[in-house]
């Protein structure tokens, strides 16, 4: 069994291997890995984007989720985008798509600036008129976060999110 002095020395030589592989903490897509046999340690330090309904509740009913008001139609929808990892999240593109009947209807694109660890941004994005629903009727909203990978995360697969919003009933 290892003594206190021995273990000490191997903990302090795999910090100083841990060091010295990070070469530029400054880059965005740097990633830390830590494994020691000695002591059984693995971690991995990196930011995680998703994306969120602004609003609790059901997704695709009037002010609640995505969806706004009905005032006769959705002017715009909301969500968050959230940084739920460890690590510094550069730049990003957030890309959001109008489907109607399951035809792309428009959308775009939006900057989302760098976050930290915990940090959020709430977007508002104006519904186009052909994705407007009318009594009975109802659109599909898709937004996905980092579509480019710009930011190197722990994990890609839950970048994005779907609603439908749904208009009155006459």
């Amino acid at each position: 069994m290892p003594n206190f002095t021995q273990t000490t020395l191997a903990a302090l030589s795999l910090i100083t291997a841990v060091t010295a592989s990070v070469a530029d903490a400054s880059d965005r897509r740097f990633q830390l890995k830590v494994q020691g046999p000695q002591l059984g340690l693995t971690a991995s330090i990196l930011p995680d984007l998703i994306v969120t309904p602004n609003k609790p509740g059901q997704t695709g009913l009037p002010n609640t989720g995505v969806c706004g008001a009905w005032q006769p139609g959705y002017n715009t929808v909301h969500f968050r985008v959230k940084n739920v990892g460890a690590a510094q999240a550069g730049q990003s593109d957030l890309v959001i798509v109008f489907k109607k009947n399951g035809a792309s209807v428009g959308g775009g694109a939006v900057q989302i600036p760098p976050m930290g660890p915990g940090q959020q941004r709430f977007v508002t994005y104006p519904v186009p008129a052909a994705a407007q629903p009318g009594y009975n009727d109802a659109f599909e909203i898709v937004v996905a976060a980092d579509t480019s990978h710009d930011v190197v995360e722990t994990n890609d697969k839950n970048n994005s999110m779907a609603a439908i919003c749904v208009g009155p009933t006459s």
